[in-house]
């Protein structure tokens, strides 16, 4: 799916023009000229459209050329002849399409009970570190409170002079983070207060 991005413009457009459910009729040929593509892309994404339930076709002008002795000329009169498409609600698509709806990706803590913690902290790594239990445990056993450790963690990332940009590195910015909050819990004029 991820690959019909043409596809999905198209789609785009058709929705915007036809208002109410409306029909939107145009050839191929001006779809190409207005998304700048080639014809053949065109119509390749039109057909997935069409073949998955997106749009309908409801119609179709007249043809310009009803009898031509040039087979070649015929064909592309034919090619050009507009359609009318009626785009296909996201509502209606689903009855007729169970279970092929777009999900969300599947989160660390979808199998537990959502850790407000582990979702902050995924949220300021930008979705790159995953905060498991023993580890969300040994961040708590710090004595600082939820929220002071998500500043710290901001304050840790910020404070980095060069951003991870691997999973590698962003998995031992998070162990370097973990091991400085447990050593700064382990202070004792930090130890004893939980810090909010």
């Amino acid at each position: 799916m991820w690959r019909q991005g043409l596809a999905f413009a198209i789609y785009d457009l058709i929705a915007r023009f036809s208002h109410a459910g409306g029909a939107y009729f145009s050839s191929l040929t001006a779809l190409a000229d207005y998304f700048g593509a080639s014809y053949d892309s065109v119509h390749q994404a039109v057909q997935w459209l069409l073949k998955n339930g997106w749009i309908e076709v409801v119609g179709h002008a007249p043809p310009t050329v009803v009898e031509d002795r040039e087979g070649l000329r015929m064909l592309r009169k034919h090619k050009s002849r507009s359609k009318n498409y009626r785009v296909i609600r996201h509502d209606t698509w689903a009855v007729a399409h169970p279970n092929q709806c777009a999900t969300m990706l599947q989160q660390p803590w979808d199998d537990e009970e959502k850790d407000p913690l582990a979702v902050e902290l995924y949220k300021y790594s930008y979705g790159k570190t995953k905060w498991y239990p023993n580890m969300l445990a040994g961040l708590r056993s710090s004595g600082l409170g939820d929220l002071a450790i998500v500043k710290e963690w901001v304050k840790y990332y910020n404070t980095l002079p060069k951003k991870p940009a691997t999973k590698k590195a962003w998995d031992k910015t998070r162990f370097e983070f973990i091991k400085r909050v447990k050593e700064f819990g382990s202070q004792p004029e930090n130890a004893a207060g939980g810090v909010a």
